[in-house]
């Protein structure tokens, strides 16, 4: 053995040898190099993908977050519109006192613009006698209490309003109260007509009663009594006014409950009546 291992013939054998397991090795190698080669590559392409994915996700959301915001953007200009169109004072204010919003009708009764509202104490805008005649019901509904009152307020182009005043607390979602919103309805018209309809009544009330001919006034549905003068509770035979209305039968004063009837309908057809016994 240690002659052969020693011979020519053993030596090439191991030339072979070698060679072939250097080979081996070497296929192997390749092998190895080539699969770390697509695997880099397989992590290559899936790190791309996933930040591609990313990217593509990230831009989605940003889409969409724009335009959520310009869709809140156009509410809010909707909503300053038609704030702005209201024929009432609408503002809101903080609990230290200061003008957080207010519409254009109350720069128009304040004879003021934004830069002198925005940031500004209510008395500072209003003036001195408007806030002393509101400044109660104010730090009332700072302290969480809703306000509602009726008053006369002289605005800086001297024009005296009869408004109603309404100011609720404006809460978080603890609870606390952050600010207060105002509104402010102009009644000067509504109280005015108010005034010029009782004056009417009283009018007519004032013809009525002392009129110097009988008058009645009859439900056509119900066919009852429901007014008469002193001249026609004198002339059915009753002591009063309120006698009649109290007393009064069809019965005792027509000839017959159908003649009654009959002038009802006529009436009911916007039929003038007249020269009717009693």
């Amino acid at each position: 053995l240690a002659g052969f291992l020693l011979s020519a013939n053993a030596g090439a054998l191991w030339m072979v040898v070698s060679n072939r397991v250097l080979a081996l090795g070497a296929i192997w190698a390749c092998a190895i190099v080539i699969l770390i080669r697509k695997d880099s590559a397989n992590r290559l392409v899936q790190l791309e993908q996933s930040t591609r994915a990313s990217e593509i996700k990230a831009e989605k959301e940003r889409l969409e977050r724009s335009n959520l915001e310009s869709q809140l953007a156009q509410n809010a200009r909707d909503l300053q519109l038609i704030i702005d169109l209201l024929p009432v004072q609408v503002s809101r204010f903080d609990t230290k006192e200061h003008y957080v919003f207010v519409n254009r009708t109350s720069m128009d009764w304040l004879k003021t613009d934004p830069d002198n509202i925005q940031g500004k104490t209510i008395r500072e805008v209003t003036g001195d006698e408007i806030y002393e005649k509101v400044k109660d019901r104010i730090k009332r509904s700072i302290a969480g209490e809703p306000q509602n009152i009726e008053v006369d307020l002289t605005y800086p182009d001297n024009t005296v309003r009869k408004v109603n005043i309404r100011y609720m607390p404006d809460r978080n979602t603890d609870g606390d109260v952050t600010g207060v919103i105002g509104l402010v309805i102009d009644l000067t018209d509504a109280r005015k007509a108010e005034v010029s309809l009782a004056e009417s009544r009283n009018r007519y009330k004032a013809i009525f009663d002392s009129a110097n001919v009988a008058i009645i006034r009859t439900d056509l549905k119900t066919a009852t009594v429901i007014d008469a003068n002193t001249r026609e509770a004198d002339l059915l035979g009753y002591r009063d006014r309120a006698d009649l209305l109290e007393n009064y039968s069809a019965e005792k004063h027509w000839h017959s409950l159908q003649d009654r009837q009959k002038w009802l309908d006529r009436a009911k057809g916007n039929v003038e009546v007249l020269d009717e016994e009693l």
